[in-house]
């Protein structure tokens, strides 16, 4: 039996284990799939039925490399002491919710799943930009007096979305379940804290982690004429970054990807190609488009939890054809949660 793939593990331990267990069916049971440090026990084996060759050593029939590889850069953006007082007051939100968590685990498993996707969404908005998790908020405020209105909780609704809840969400799917969810919130203030998070945002104003990739993509284009992919999680990240480069640099530079594979997305991709200079896209763009005709500078605006989609983004520009070194910027908030995702995700990638 021989297997050819890109993405051979995609984050995923127990699955990259069953493809092994194809391989060698007489070298694992079907225990091990489940053992946390099977992959350890894995080494000796993997050399014996896993060949991989790098893009950095592909080469063709004249010895040349396929490809020109990439280079990463952090840009630091320091966290304001408003930036902090928010935090602080979000996690002790998060934190309730995580109390909820623990009282419904006991009563409604499918509860405490809920509650556990709503708060790790949230953080996971806050890392992102102020835009992403203003409108979560108040989405989520709506909805909890909506259901309040009514005369029972709309329980039914929410329920019918557990059924999606799982490790392959992508972030513009996470806001869309935000977005339906229907009950009348996790404990009883519930509401009275999300007012008071939302008056705190909009004491804050406009975000810095977008200023600064703003200053960041004019010093690019004063340097260099390749076009720039900028990647974000979040839809309301997205629109935030579009609207603040069109600003800058006028409506006909900016073109954007989300959603899925639309012929909206393919003209995007492909006005990127032909010399738009910006290209923001959220996860929808990160797999099967080929970008590298279009520059070779990509913007991390925030970081994927799953370090593989960091691999994928890279591999739209890193792709044959692409004659320069792909420039990997990470937009990084000091003395934050995104310098642990940054370190963890490539920590993760090292193992893979």
């Amino acid at each position: 039996v021989f297997f050819a793939t890109a993405t051979p593990h995609q984050g995923r331990d127990d699955q990259f284990v069953h493809l092994v267990r194809l391989l060698r069916p007489d070298a694992l049971s079907e225990r091990d799939a489940t053992d946390p440090d099977v992959l350890d026990r894995l080494r000796p084996l993997l050399s014996q039925v896993v060949v991989r060759t790098p893009k950095s050593m592909a080469v063709d029939w004249a010895g040349q490399r396929v490809f020109q590889g990439s280079l990463a850069r952090t840009v630091q953006v320091p966290v304001l002491d408003e930036d902090e007082a928010f935090s602080e007051e979000l996690l002790d939100y998060i934190e309730r919710g995580f109390d909820a968590y623990d009282a419904a685990l006991a009563a409604s498993r499918s509860s405490a799943v809920l509650i556990n996707f709503v708060m790790t969404t949230f953080l996971k908005l806050w890392t992102s930009s102020r835009p992403a998790i203003r409108s979560a908020l108040v989405r989520r405020r709506d909805r909890i007096r909506e259901a309040r209105a009514r005369s029972r909780a709309a329980s039914h609704g929410t329920k019918a979305q557990l059924a999606g809840l799982d490790s392959a969400l992508d972030a513009e799917q996470e806001e869309a379940v935000l977005e339906q969810l229907r009950d009348p919130g996790f404990f009883d203030d519930e509401l009275e804290l999300i007012d008071a998070l939302v008056a705190s945002l909009d004491t804050l104003g406009p975000d810095p982690k977008i200023a600064m990739l703003v200053a960041e993509m004019a010093r690019l284009r004063r340097e260099s004429t390749s076009g720039v992919l900028v990647f974000t999680e979040y839809v309301e990240t997205q629109k935030a970054i579009c609207d603040a480069l069109i600003k800058q640099f006028g409506a006909d530079q900016v073109v954007f990807i989300r959603g899925g594979r639309g012929p909206q997305n393919l003209e995007a991709a492909a006005r990127f190609q032909s010399g738009t200079p910006f290209l923001v896209s959220t996860q929808a763009g990160g797999e099967g488009l080929n970008l590298q005709y279009g520059g070779h500078v990509l913007v991390n605006f925030d970081q994927p939890w799953n370090p593989l989609r960091t691999l994928q983004r890279i591999g739209r520009l890193d792709r044959f054809g692409q004659a320069q070194r792909v420039t990997v910027v990470n937009l990084v908030r000091t003395a934050a949660i995104d310098e642990r995702i940054l370190s963890k995700t490539w920590a993760k990638l090292q193992r893979a």
